[in-house]
């Protein structure tokens, strides 16, 4: 575990744990940082100059939370079955729209998945994996904006040793 504090309102904290028994084997782990930032109106004539408009006179904060994860299970030596996941949140404020405008960030990731891998012979191990990661991100300066991608996947490997090298076969969609 970890925790800290800095100037601008910043403050971090995280903690995980991780073990097993037997044939199961976990970890978890989480995060938040979060800072009140600074204010970029004190030099507001330089900033228009830069960017056109005149920004909100308040401290542009952020902050990010995230959540990582595992489980495991061993069926035999060699013959293991994982699942994972990660969501990384974040909230970004920004000087955009002009001074009655409270704009910012909003950020979100997913990633998850499975895992089999099989050791199917001396020298032959095959790994099934199956993926998910999603990212949505929205914008609130004025008019708000969004976007979200989806994304699956999903491969098949084939590792053989042959002779004094190896042999990769693989199929991913």
């Amino acid at each position: 575990a970890y925790a800290g504090i800095g100037s601008r309102n910043t403050a971090e904290a995280g903690s995980g744990i991780s073990g097993g028994s037997g044939p199961w084997s976990y970890s978890i782990a989480a995060s938040a940082y979060r800072t009140g930032g600074f204010n970029i109106a004190a030099d507001p004539v330089r900033y228009r100059i830069a960017n056109g408009a005149v920004p909100r006179d308040d401290a542009d904060g952020y902050r990010n939370n995230s959540l990582v994860g595992r489980l495991g299970y061993r069926f035999a030596p060699g013959h293991e079955l994982q699942a994972h996941l990660l969501e990384a949140t974040s909230n970004n404020s920004v000087d955009s729209g002009g001074v009655n405008v409270d704009a910012y960030n909003r950020d979100k990731s997913r990633v998850f998945g499975l895992h089999l891998r099989n050791r199917l012979g001396d020298g032959w191990n095959s790994t099934l994996r199956l993926g998910l990661g999603e990212d949505n991100s929205s914008n609130f300066a004025p008019a708000r904006t969004q976007f979200a991608t989806q994304q699956k996947q999903l491969t098949w490997q084939h590792d053989i040793r042959v002779g004094a090298g190896s042999l990769m076969l693989a199929l991913e969609n």
